[in-house]
């Protein structure tokens, strides 16, 4: 992904913050190293741990019978994008 691609697929999830999965947040985090973001995602027993830069976060796998993450962990991902310059509220 180049950096208006990202862009433009935070914009998305901003828009859609209920039916948005963790694959598509992992999948942006995944791109922010080639921006000189230093990523690292740590798996823990229901939650992924992720650290972008200074910024620190955690999204969960585990919503039983959906693929979609609860708003609250939308909201901290875009917080922790808002706070790197890669979005604007």
């Amino acid at each position: 992904m180049d950096a208006e691609e990202i862009r433009e697929a935070i914009r998305g999830i901003a828009h859609r913050p209920h039916n948005t999965t963790f694959e598509e947040i992992k999948r942006i985090v995944e791109n922010l190293e080639q921006f000189h973001h230093p990523v690292k995602m740590t798996k823990r027993t229901h939650a992924w741990l992720f650290q972008v830069g200074e910024q620190i976060f955690s999204v969960s796998d585990h919503n039983k019978g959906r693929r979609q993450v609860k708003v609250s962990y939308v909201d901290n991902f875009l917080d922790a994008m808002i706070n790197l310059g890669w979005y604007e509220d």
